[in-house]
């Protein structure tokens, strides 16, 4: 079994989370953990730092159980997302099978709710108009690498984002083959501006923490040991404020964009980008030669690691 995690604190941090769909129950993270601290500042992490927290298809569903379970808990004042170990996310791990912790029953009845993604969502849609809509102030606090979609959730999908002076971000997706999701086709040149989103989606070159705060995709560069405590002083001044109006303002901001329906138009549109570029014989020639490459660097990692 993993040794406990702690939190961005170094707290012990729990897996137990409550459900509510299709009943009320208890469900035990598998990718994350959380804890609710006195102050109502609730921290979520990554927790797969072995695999520099890379997506996989049971953490994307887990995070709109988390969502959820936030947003009905009044404790709950602002939140923190972060990662655990040098990576804050590698991006999507673009499982063949993947392995589903989720009930199927929970997942179905939660997906049908729009509250998380459901096997045909792959670019994240439910996800991104969830977070969009979360009525309580969250910050992404960035500790390290971050990668692809990762990148999109850290930069759009959160009120506050900090990062690490060690962080750097980079989207893969024209070396990849694959195209906008998330909302960012929407959402990023409306936060770095048109060309700056172009030049970064295409480009895939690394951006730092410093680049990233230029374009105002970050709003602190802090140094990596004070991230966690920087973190935790902007949620807990957030946790002190307005509730009604910060749920109010965060929809009055969404609707200057064209509100729900232009971010749900806009994840339809990268649907249909998406499985156009899939389909590609491009696409299935590069996603097999990222794959191999991250096969063998797997299984060398784990031969040095029972070596040990």
């Amino acid at each position: 079994s993993r040794p406990r995690a702690r939190n961005i604190c170094g707290m012990a941090a729990s897996r137990e989370i409550k459900i509510y769909y299709p009943s009320v129950s208890s469900y035990k993270l598998r990718d994350f953990v959380y804890n609710l601290h006195e102050n109502g500042v609730c921290v979520v992490s990554y927790d797969e730092p072995k695999k520099l927290n890379r997506w996989t298809f049971n953490g994307l569903i887990e995070k709109g159980l988390i969502l959820e379970f936030m947003k009905r808990d009044n404790r709950v004042k602002a939140v923190i997302w972060t990662g655990r170990g040098r990576a804050f996310t590698a991006g999507a791990s673009f499982e063949e099978n993947p392995v589903i912790s989720v009930p199927k029953a929970v997942h179905d009845a939660y997906a049908k709710r729009g509250l998380t993604v459901s096997r045909e969502d792959i670019v994240c849609g439910a996800l991104a108009r969830a977070f969009l809509q979360f009525p309580k102030p969250s910050i992404c606090a960035v500790n390290g690498l971050c990668v692809g979609g990762g990148v999109n959730f850290a930069w759009l999908w959160h009120d506050y984002v900090i990062a690490s002076d060690k962080s750097k971000f980079m989207f893969p997706f024209a070396d990849i083959g694959i195209v906008a999701e998330l909302g960012s086709s929407l959402l990023l040149p409306a936060t770095v501006g048109f060309t700056n989103a172009k030049r970064m989606m295409i480009s895939s070159e690394w951006i730092s923490a410093q680049e990233a705060k230029a374009v105002g995709a970050v709003h602190k560069v802090v140094p990596d040991s004070s991230l966690q405590a920087e973190a935790m002083k902007i949620a807990e001044d957030y946790s002190k404020k307005s509730g009604v109006a910060i749920d109010i303002m965060k929809a009055q901001f969404l609707d200057s964009l064209g509100g729900v329906k232009a971010l749900d138009a806009a994840t339809k549109r990268e649907l249909v980008a998406m499985k156009k570029a899939q389909e590609s014989s491009e696409f299935k020639e590069r996603i097999a030669i990222f794959q191999k490459k991250h096969s063998k660097k797997g299984k060398a990692q784990k031969k040095i690691r029972s070596s040990l």
